[in-house]
């Protein structure tokens, strides 16, 4: 129904977040790479000297400037995402049942996939899968 997709929606936006931030991370280190000169050049040109290297120290410039830019943008990022977890946290805690709170600790708080929650709590994952659907309807998703 609507309720629980809006629960697992909900729930879901951690993973998401995370996977965002791992992300912008890999995009900076690559950047810092391409600054700091280990990257390998692909487009043929030589590195360094030569015509135009004042013109590439500019873009240099403006490399490390947005390499800045998008460690606060993360560094915020971060900060909604330790938030949005603690939040979460409080939302799965207020499930009565303690095996539908560890299913989704494991789910949404871990990033654990269904097989692996099955073999961690002994049960079938048709089991898991029913325990899941059951779990997200004792979810209360705060307005």
């Amino acid at each position: 129904g609507e309720r629980l997709m809006t629960a697992k929606d909900y729930l879901s936006q951690a993973r998401q977040l995370d996977q965002a931030i791992d992300a912008r991370i890999e995009r900076i280190a690559r950047l810092r790479a391409l600054v700091s000169g280990r990257a390998a050049r692909t487009d043929g040109m030589p590195r360094g000297g030569g015509a135009g290297s004042a013109g590439s120290a500019f873009d240099w410039t403006e490399t490390v400037i947005k390499i800045d830019e998008m460690e606060r943008a993360l560094d915020k990022d971060i900060d909604r995402l330790i938030a949005l977890k603690r939040e979460i946290a409080e939302v799965i805690a207020a499930v009565p049942d303690m095996r539908y709170r560890t299913l989704l600790e494991y789910r949404y708080l871990c990033g654990w996939g269904l097989p692996r929650i099955a073999r961690a709590m002994h049960y079938s994952e048709d089991r898991v899968r029913h325990i899941h659907g059951r779990a997200l309807q004792m979810v209360r998703v705060p307005e």
